[in-house]
Parts: C-alpha cells; structure tokens; sequence
C-alpha cells in the first residue's frame, strides 16, 4: 500500500490577484472625467493622488452618489465625493484578509500597497473570480444601497 501525503498550499496572496498599475487622477479633476477615465480604463475605482501619495479613492458608487444629489458632473470635482484616507491593504497579506476587509467595511475595492506604497488594487471581483475559499465571499457579492 503506499501512502501519499498532501502538502497544503499556501494561502494565495493580495499579489496573486491584484491589479498591477493604478488608474489615477488629482482631486480636482471633475467627476465626468473621472466617469470616462473609468469607462475608458475599464475600471471601476480611481485612485486620488496628491505629489505620489494616496489621499482618496473615487468608485462607481460614489458617481451613483453624486448622480443622485444632482451635482454637476462637469463642475464637480473628485475631492468632493471621494473617500479620503482609503483603507488599504499590504500584497502580502492573505487574499481572505482582503475580502474580510471589505466585507466588514462595505467596500469592494482596496489600494494595495508595497513598502508603503500604493501599487495596484484589488477589488472584490478579483476575489470573487479567484475561486479562493473565503467564508466573507457571499458578503462581497450583496449590495448594501
């Protein structure tokens, strides 16, 4: 008889999964530039950057937001609508602590960073197409409007 042993595979990591690279812009520019870099890039979140740092995200949800405030797209800076100080999340770190992450805070896009600075993003359809078991999956997936 011969007896095989499995060796357990490593937890997948935010770097496996992530998108290298960032669609970024400044937080003065108007949020239908922001609306057509989106759609141009096929992305669904823009980091806000000021001199190479993060200060900001911008996402579909919030140009839904504005939309329904009934701001002017063209006038209405970025600044005005995106999240300042977005949480992010190392590339070493675990892909289930990134979609714990967002299933506690109600996001479906993290800034990844390495060494501080931001690289990429990770988003919950990353997660959600990575096949990863993850018990925060179903949560990622639920739209909280």
């Amino acid at each position: 008889m011969r007896v095989s042993r499995r060796t357990p595979t490593p937890p997948t990591r935010v770097r496996d999964l992530m998108t290298r690279g960032l669609v970024a812009t400044h937080p003065e520019e108007s949020l239908a530039d922001v609306a057509a870099r989106m759609r141009d890039q096929g992305v669904g979140a823009v980091a806000i950057m000021e001199d190479d740092e993060l200060i900001g995200i911008i996402t579909e949800r919030d140009l839904s937001r504005a939309t329904a405030d009934g701001l002017s797209p063209r006038v209405t800076g970025a600044s005005a609508y995106m999240t300042s100080r977005p949480f992010t999340i190392d590339a070493d770190e675990e892909a289930g602590e990134a979609a714990s992450t967002m299933a506690t805070r109600g996001i479906r896009h993290l800034p990844v960073t390495e060494a501080g600075r931001v690289v990429g993003l990770i988003s919950a359809r990353d997660l959600l197409l990575s096949n990863e078991p993850c018990r925060d999956l179903a949560e990622l997936a639920y739209e909280p409007w």
